[in-house]
């Protein structure tokens, strides 16, 4: 998935989810896949997003690292302002 830019660069208390250099890679070596590469992205408060992309763009991935269901390689990813664990 392509790096998305939503906003301006700088994090703004109106961000509701942020997704900052994300990155997550499923496998090793020859197997490995990028599903999401220094991804950035910003929600604003009280939006509507839709996130569209074809089969195993990294879609689920945000949502489940937005959930805090898995963890990001690198990057960091905030709801509220509070970083996801």
């Amino acid at each position: 998935m392509q790096s998305a830019n939503v906003h301006a660069d700088q994090s703004s208390a109106m961000d509701k989810i942020v997704f900052d250099r994300v990155t997550k890679v499923y496998g090793e070596g020859a197997n490995a896949f990028r599903a999401l590469e220094e991804t950035t992205l910003r929600i604003a408060d009280k939006s509507f997003v839709t996130v569209v992309g074809p089969s195993g763009c990294g879609k689920t991935t945000m949502m489940m690292m937005a959930a805090g269901l898995i963890k990001p390689d690198s990057g960091q990813v905030r709801v509220g302002g509070a970083v996801v664990n």
